[in-house]
């Protein structure tokens, strides 16, 4: 494995910093950061607007605690 080529250098090199793109577009995503760029809103990036508040991206629902008879 030690030989490699200049075009499997070139692929691996593409291959990797596509992993890292997609991760990090996942993070932001999640997290519930913007993913675009200026334009990507209707407003675009100089109009002002509050901040959504974060939103968890899976319910979690309310567990009571049983009550002890």
């Amino acid at each position: 494995m030690a030989n490699f080529d200049e075009q499997t250098v070139a692929a691996l090199t593409c291959v990797t910093l596509a992993i890292i793109a997609m991760g990090r577009w996942s993070l932001r995503w999640w997290r519930g950061q913007s993913v675009g760029g200026c334009g990507a809103c209707a407003g675009g990036c100089s109009a002002a607007s509050k901040p959504e508040p974060v939103r968890l991206k899976v319910t979690l629902p309310i567990i009571d605690a049983a009550e002890l008879k």
